[in-house]
C-alpha cells in the first residue's frame, strides 16, 4: 500500500463524490459490472465490490474508461479508523427514517465542487428539506474527517501537490 494512493483517494472522496458519506460509513452498493465511471470536480471515480477507483479528470480517458488508481475498502476504512466523527455520521445516517432518506445522504449542493453552477432551486430544496441543519453538519464532518485522514498519511514528495490542492479547496 502506498500512502500516495490512499491519500489521493481520501482527497477525491473529500472533494468530489456525491455519495462520499455513504462510502465512508460502509454503505457501498454492490458492483453491477457496469464499466461507466462518475465524475465531479477534478475527479473521476467508480465503486466496485472490492475497491474505490479514482483518477484526475486531466488524465482520465472518459466515461467508459476505468479510473486507473485503486484503493480497497479495507484500506479506506483503516485510514479513517478511530475517528469518532465516523460513528457520529453513521449514527445520523441510521437515524434517517424517510422513504427518500437517500436524498439526505447525498452531498448538499453548496458543498459540491462548483456550487455556483447549480440553479438556486437546488440550494433552496436542500435548505427547506426537514433535517437540513443535521444533514449539513454530517456532511461537513464527513469532508473534514476525510481531509484530516489525508493529512495524516505519511508525506512523500509526489503527495505535496495533493496537499496544496486540499489547502486551495478549503473555504
Amino acid at each position: 500500500m502506498t500512502a500516495t494512493r490512499v491519500r489521493d483517494a481520501l482527497v477525491c472522496l473529500a472533494e468530489a463524490p456525491y455519495d462520499s458519506l455513504a462510502i465512508l460509513i460502509g454503505t457501498r452498493p454492490p458492483d453491477t459490472g457496469e464499466i461507466k465511471a462518475s465524475a465531479s470536480g477534478d475527479w473521476a471515480y467508480r465503486k466496485t465490490r472490492h475497491a474505490f477507483l479514482y483518477e484526475s479528470r486531466d488524465t482520465w480517458g472518459g466515461w467508459y474508461a476505468r479510473p486507473c488508481h485503486e484503493v480497497t475498502w479495507e484500506e479506506l476504512d483503516a485510514a479513517v479508523a478511530g475517528d469518532p466523527r465516523v460513528d457520529e455520521v453513521r449514527a445520523w445516517s441510521e437515524s434517517l427514517t424517510a422513504v427518500d432518506a437517500w436524498r439526505d445522504r447525498m452531498r448538499p449542493h453548496r458543498l459540491t465542487p462548483l456550487p455556483g453552477d447549480w440553479h438556486p432551486h437546488y440550494h433552496e430544496e436542500d435548505e427547506t428539506r426537514p433535517g437540513w441543519a443535521a444533514r449539513l453538519h454530517a456532511w461537513e464532518q464527513t469532508i473534514a474527517l476525510l481531509r484530516d485522514a489525508a493529512a495524516r498519511t505519511p508525506d512523500e514528495p509526489e503527495q505535496l501537490d495533493m496537499l496544496a490542492y486540499l489547502e486551495e479547496m478549503t473555504p
